[in-house]
């Protein structure tokens, strides 16, 4: 029950985080000019604290292949975004230099087939799926997927292989 809550509580902060995904990295950072310089990616950063040199060794072995990588500091550890394939990934670290969340971000056509036929072949066959959005965390796999027919947009929730309806909304035509 304790995991199971806990899995919900941070499935919930990383739809957030998702949602606000255009947003300024400001708005974990102070905003005093004094703290600014802080919050630089840390590739041009001239130092790297212990934490960081952590997290840029684990994403390093695990990312072998990531390009345009960009680091920064965050209030509570760092925070990477980088570029996979035709993949956009952001990856967050906590100040120890933990693993704490992996987000991708793709199309339908990087979806894996076990998935896409769940969606697709199960129950929305009218349906164009137009984002993904694949969250690695507490060794969990969640999928948010946006699928739109002509006159509905939806947002489905995928994990433990069940799906279900976070959000719809009718399209006005």
């Amino acid at each position: 029950m304790k995991k199971t809550t806990i899995a919900i509580i941070l499935a919930t902060i990383a739809i957030n985080f998702i949602q606000a995904q255009t947003r300024d990295l400001t708005f974990v950072a102070k905003k005093t000019e004094k703290d600014s310089s802080e919050f630089q990616a840390a590739s041009s950063s001239p130092k790297v604290n212990k934490a960081n040199t952590k997290a840029v060794k684990d994403f390093s072995k695990s990312h072998r292949q990531a390009e345009n990588v960009q680091w920064y500091a965050v209030t509570n550890g760092s925070f990477v975004y980088y570029s996979l394939n035709e993949k956009i990934g952001r990856r967050l670290y906590n100040e120890k230099g933990n693993f704490v969340y992996d987000i991708l971000t793709y199309s339908e056509k990087d979806l894996s087939l076990d998935i896409r036929d769940m969606v697709k072949q199960t129950y929305y066959l009218d349906y164009d799926i137009t984002l993904v959005k694949e969250i690695h965390t507490a060794g969990k796999t969640i999928y948010i997927i946006n699928i739109q027919s002509k006159s509905t947009l939806k947002i489905l929730r995928i994990r433990n292989d069940e799906m279900e309806v976070l959000e719809e909304y009718k399209i006005q035509q």
